[in-house]
């Protein structure tokens, strides 16, 4: 579990700092966006504050880790989960508003179907293991 406490520690301080980084990014206007495309600047803004939530998704689960605690599958799993959404996540930044889509944002909701899913995992395992003991 020490490993996986790290990895989700790991992955949350860099998703902050692409946070910033993307912050930088759109204040600097490096994608040359018209003032006017206000649909492409909200979607920035929006894959902007979804890679803020993934980060401190994974901060927050990098403190559930306890000593001793189950060691299954599941746990592997769910953080796999979380740790592949919040990568997509930062991907989504510069792909959806790329190709234009507005409607139909797929890495960006996918992207957070499977990080809801990864933590609704965890906390359903982090659960059963209190009830156990």
């Amino acid at each position: 579990m020490k490993h996986l406490k790290k990895t989700h520690f790991s992955v949350g301080v860099l998703s902050f700092l692409a946070f910033l980084i993307s912050g930088l990014y759109m204040n600097i206007n490096v994608a040359h966006i018209a003032d006017s495309d206000i649909a492409t600047r909200m979607m920035f803004r929006a894959n902007h504050i979804y890679i803020l939530l993934a980060a401190l998704i994974n901060l927050f689960l990098s403190f559930t880790f306890r000593d001793g605690q189950l060691s299954s599958k599941i746990f592997y799993f769910s953080s796999a989960l979380v740790t592949l959404a919040t990568l997509t996540l930062n991907l989504s930044f510069y792909v959806d508003p790329i190709t234009k889509s507005i409607e139909h944002r797929e890495l960006s909701a996918y992207s957070i179907e499977v990080l809801f899913a990864g933590c609704a995992i965890h906390l359903w395992t982090l659960w059963r293991h209190e009830k156990k003991n």
